[in-house]
């Protein structure tokens, strides 16, 4: 094997830290050091790296993309991505745990939901958002207002519907609210009010999104 080769983890190699069975998991060899190899892992393995594992990794200063293994732990296989499809699946990777990296917020969740693959990753654009919050958010609900610029900070709103799409705003919703028949406002600016609703849970992931596009 040399360097750019593709190798798998031999069945029962274990991860020296919280031990974890990596067998299986594949990569790219970026470096040789003598009997030392630096594998990048793939999308397929970035996927499934447990969240308990990531979030250790991240807690203590270690990279997750990568290792280093002994020659005899690994064994030649055929790439299971391109470069340009793991580097995605390294976005998505981001995307999930950039505010656990920056406020130890917990990761964000998309991987949970049925109607996300992981595979699929999160939506990336606005217009994606807007397309599958249509289809996914049900009206009316109540919400509040967690920014205070367009309504007043922590006002309680019944959330009827969608507005527009706009280029800095991102998606417009319209309500009412006590004193207001009607306003428009940006749906990044509120959180839902009923954690057992669908929607509580769907508006929570777009803020996150919307916030650090």
């Amino acid at each position: 094997m040399d360097k750019s080769s593709h190798v798998r983890v031999k069945p029962g190699v274990i991860d020296e830290e919280l031990g974890y069975d990596m067998g299986g998991w594949s990569g790219r060899v970026t470096k040789q050091e003598g009997n030392l190899f630096t594998i990048e892992w793939d999308g397929p393995t970035l996927r499934r790296i447990p969240d308990d594992l990531h979030r250790y990794c991240l807690d203590n200063g270690y990279e997750t993309d990568n290792i280093r293994l002994l020659f005899e732990d690994v064994e030649p296989t055929e790439p299971t991505d391109t470069p340009a499809e793991t580097a995605r699946a390294l976005k998505e990777m981001e995307d999930r745990y950039h505010d656990y990296e920056l406020y130890r917020v917990p990761p964000f969740p998309f991987s949970t939901h049925p109607n996300f693959k992981i595979s699929d990753g999160l939506p990336r654009t606005d217009e994606d958002w807007f397309t599958y919050l249509k289809k996914s958010l049900k009206f009316p609900f109540e919400a509040l207002s967690v920014e205070g610029h367009f309504l007043p900070y922590r006002a309680e709103v019944t959330v009827t519907g969608f507005d527009e799409l706009t280029d800095r705003y991102g998606i417009l919703i319209e309500g009412t609210m006590l004193g207001m028949d009607h306003f428009t406002a940006p749906l990044a600016n509120f959180m839902g009010l009923d954690a057992r609703k669908k929607s509580t849970k769907l508006m929570e992931w777009y803020r996150i999104w919307f916030a650090n596009r």
